[in-house]
């Protein structure tokens, strides 16, 4: 079983579609004091959670002119494993849950990504 920072504490939840190569599914997403984690929101269980100093980046993602979904989409970069890792993710809250994440990117790992700039 994984572990996780047990000191963590949540300050904003959203729930969002995580999309991956297995479909789309639903996700509570959440900011924390520590780390950012998501939630199955049948459950609550912890899916993933990512420490601060493990997470790269956030950032917004244009739409294609093809794409007639009213949620925003944002993708998160993290190490994981000592490896580089994307998730991509959509939601009614996009702008608030980039906002908050950037609250935070102080904390984040030690690197100079230029914002614009996809891995």
């Amino acid at each position: 079983m994984a572990q996780f920072c047990s000191e963590n504490r949540d300050i904003a939840c959203y729930l969002v579609t995580k999309h991956s190569w297995k479909g789309k599914y639903k996700r509570v997403f959440s900011i924390g004091t520590l780390a950012i984690t998501t939630y199955n929101p049948s459950s609550l269980e912890i899916t993933n959670q990512w420490l601060y100093e493990d997470f790269l980046s956030v950032k917004p993602l244009q739409k294609s002119p093809n794409d007639h979904s009213k949620q925003d989409e944002y993708r998160i970069h993290v190490r994981n494993r000592g490896k580089k890792d994307d998730m991509r993710f959509s939601s009614d809250f996009t702008t608030d849950i980039l906002t908050h994440c950037l609250q935070f990117s102080t904390k984040f790992a030690e690197t100079n990504l230029d914002p614009l700039v996809s891995f």
